[in-house]
């Protein structure tokens, strides 16, 4: 392995130093290791035809941080931010970032595994794909994958797919989850999931036609509660559903109403 992928602790040294040339190069693809933490806290990328930021196979030992007014911009089908099969030995960590893509996904992180948690705190994602605006598809997230505050957007398709994610810990979509998509696949997709702890949907709000799935579980399994909003999810004549086959625990006291859906009421 040539020493230009070796880097020791953090990289880059002074975040804002990094270019798109840089961020979007082949070369860091399937062998950079980093030592440390990989920190592009309020970097500004964009490419027009290529990822802004390409980092598939990346092996960090610390967390990723792409935050504090971290902004990615890109028209590429393969993605503005891209960490396909990406190793993170902690944390990746995402908070007021902006990430934009008018012509693919925003974030592209099919089959990467993260060793801590997946944060992803008051943030903007939009994309033009019928993959999905945000893609976790086989993804491994060691503790808990928390959305808060975080707007996903797709015009196309689905706006946050997760088919087959693992997670260690509490999945937390909720905390105003702003999801809005399209199609029959669903606009938030977590068939085959595998959740260790809790499923939090509390205060999601999805946004779609009559013609479009909201939410897609199944096949999922949740060794913990499945937490929701009943009312709401009631209330909104377009949220349709999919969850032949979903297994969990309980859902809480609170959430128990004679006219939620039976599926949803089933304790396995």
């Amino acid at each position: 392995m040539s020493s230009r992928h070796c880097l020791a602790g953090t990289w880059p040294p002074n975040a804002t130093s990094i270019s798109p040339e840089s961020a979007a190069r082949e070369d860091w693809n399937w062998h950079t290791h980093i030592g440390g933490q990989l920190s592009l806290t309020d970097a500004v990328l964009s490419n027009d035809t290529n990822p802004a930021l390409n980092a598939d196979g990346i092996h960090t030992a610390g967390t990723v941080f792409l935050d504090e007014d971290f902004h990615a911009t890109s028209a590429s089908a393969e993605g503005t931010v891209r960490l396909l099969a990406a190793h993170i030995g902690g944390r990746l960590t995402l908070t007021q970032a902006d990430i934009a893509n008018t012509g693919g996904p925003a974030i592209y992180a099919d089959n990467a595994h993260i060793d801590g948690d997946a944060w992803i705190d008051n943030c903007q994602a939009s994309g033009h794909s019928e993959h999905a605006t945000v893609s976790l598809i086989d993804a491994t997230i060691g503790r808990d994958l928390k959305f808060s505050e975080t707007s996903v957007i797709n015009e196309l398709g689905p706006a946050f797919n997760a088919d087959g994610i693992h997670v260690g810990g509490t999945a937390f979509l909720d905390d105003d989850f702003h999801v809005t998509g399209h199609g029959a696949r669903g606009i938030v997709r977590l068939p085959g999931a595998r959740i260790a702890g809790q499923l939090s949907l509390d205060g999601a709000q999805f946004t779609t036609d009559r013609n479009s799935l909201s939410l897609d579980l199944t096949g999922a399994h949740v060794a913990d509660e499945l937490i929701l909003d009943a009312d709401a999810l009631i209330a909104d004549e377009s949220f349709q559903y999919d969850c032949d086959g979903l297994q969990y625990l309980a859902v809480p006291r609170r959430a128990r109403r004679h006219d939620i859906p039976p599926v949803v009421l089933r304790i396995l």
